[in-house]
């Protein structure tokens, strides 16, 4: 969502608003494993795992940017 990042890139409420519900995801996601028995917890966070590494091969592996809204500028967090 290209155009999400972009906002966020550009905004402080919204960077902060996508942080907020990315905090709030991974915290739903580990209460969810605990909650689960031990074997679905486990494939949860397996699953995940698998995810995360597909996604991280491939941004490191692309020939190309995927988003060009992050090479425009740097993110500056602070005031």
């Amino acid at each position: 969502m290209p155009a999400a990042y972009e906002a966020a890139l550009s905004n402080h409420a919204i960077y902060w608003a996508m942080q907020f519900s990315l905090l709030l995801t991974a915290l739903a996601l580990w209460r969810a494993a605990r909650a689960a028995p031990v074997t679905g917890g486990i494939a949860a966070l397996l699953a995940t795992m698998v995810q995360m590494g597909l996604l991280g091969a491939l941004l490191t592996f692309s020939t190309a940017p995927l988003l060009r809204a992050a090479l425009s500028r740097p993110v500056r967090v602070g005031g």
